[in-house]
């Protein structure tokens, strides 16, 4: 286990946390010998860590937050909103998935000499603490009409349900009527792009993998050759006003468990989460489906193309209330959004500022960048 000492401190507040909360008593402390935790995964290049922690009273995550001022008000906001479904009539399961609530139940830790809390401040990181939920990452090999059906279901369900959440002081927080911030974000991106960048990547950069640095570099010359088009359309999509309240953002397939019949089970990394446009959630997670292969037909013999239109139509008639009014305009700027992506990864890896930590999460993610890089080449000549 990567720095056993400070995860047997940790481990050992959750357990007591956790007796402590079920007896209503103070327990002191835990034994050692009684739980095991070890590394779960590492997302990309998030500053997230995730332990699972195997117990005789169960078992539980353990993940880090981003030590950030607002991950506070993240963590309650998510936490009302999980209450929100576990209390409802017609939660998840009501429309086919694994679990009630959209995120793993969260459990307050009791620190002593402190007030019960949901984020515990540990070693200069910030933790939450969690019931497991069980499931394995999406993979290509699920994608077929009725899982894109239902995901679409469950996140138009609970973009339904964000619109009237409340914050933790039970002030609702309704509509925002707002500039996307990150849409912007990638307009002011696209408008500071470097064309010397192109001559600076080398083969070494990439791992000695010049497949895939070939690869990156037709995908930097098509934004290149693009740019100016797609100011174009960024700066009509920047300046219009949207309904926005609280997404995941970070919403990769990766970040979605199902379970063995494919059904959703939990969103697991909220860390990027802020106020913004719901169409971003919907982009993010069904263009990360759509990297399937053009090569490979779904199971119901429905190419990749069909996918946006299935998710769209599943989203919509669930969402009665909802901001998406163009899925040509999710599916360009899921274009966008790809190619800066597949940029600026190049860049964190050629700038030479990368540290070795970083390094080992830019080799573990180097196959989700190459089939990234593949989907974006194939959707850069549809879109031609």
């Amino acid at each position: 286990m990567r720095n056993e000492p400070k995860m047997n401190a940790l481990s050992q507040l959750a357990l007591r946390s956790l007796l402590q909360a079920s007896l209503q008593v103070d327990v002191g402390s835990v034994p050692c010998t009684q739980f095991d935790c070890k590394r779960w995964r590492s997302n990309g290049f998030s500053d997230c860590e995730i332990y699972q922690l195997n117990s005789s009273i169960g078992t539980f995550a353990i993940r880090s937050w981003p030590s950030r001022v607002e991950s506070p008000s993240k963590v309650n906001f998510w936490n009302n909103l999980n209450a929100s479904f576990a209390e409802a009539k017609e939660d998840l399961k009501a429309i086919g998935a694994a679990n009630a609530a959209p995120f793993p139940l969260l459990h307050h830790w009791s620190n002593p000499g402190e007030r019960p809390a949901l984020l515990l401040a540990f070693e200069n990181r910030l933790w939450t603490l969690s019931a497991w939920v069980g499931g394995e990452s999406m993979t290509s090999s699920v994608v077929d009409k009725e899982t894109v059906h239902h995901l679409a279901t469950v996140l138009g369900r609970m973009h339904a349900k964000t619109l009237v959440a409340s914050d933790s002081n039970r002030v609702p927080l309704g509509r925002h009527v707002m500039e996307s911030n990150s849409i912007r974000d990638r307009m002011k991106a696209l408008q500071l792009l470097d064309h010397r960048l192109f001559t600076a990547i080398d083969r070494s950069a990439f791992l000695s993998n010049a497949h895939l640095s070939d690869k990156v570099k037709h995908c930097i010359a098509t934004v290149f050759e693009r740019q100016s088009d797609w100011e174009r359309f960024l700066n009509i999509c920047a300046a219009q006003e949207r309904e926005c309240h609280w997404i995941v953002r970070d919403l990769w397939r990766e970040n979605v468990l199902l379970d063995g019949d494919n059904r959703f089970a939990s969103i697991v990394d909220l860390g990027a989460s802020r106020m913004d446009w719901p169409g971003l959630d919907f982009i993010r997670l069904f263009g990360s489906l759509a990297y399937v292969q053009e090569s490979h037909q779904l199971r119901n013999q429905q190419r990749g193309a069909d996918l946006w239109k299935d998710a769209y139509a599943a989203y919509t008639q669930e969402n009665c209330e909802h901001s998406i009014h163009s899925l040509d305009e999710c599916k360009m700027l899921h274009l966008v959004s790809s190619g800066l992506s597949i940029l600026q990864w190049a860049v964190w890896i050629t700038d030479g500022t990368l540290s070795d930590a970083t390094q080992e999460k830019a080799k573990r993610i180097a196959n989700r960048i190459a089939e990234l890089s593949d989907r974006f080449l194939i959707e850069s000549m549809q879109t031609t």
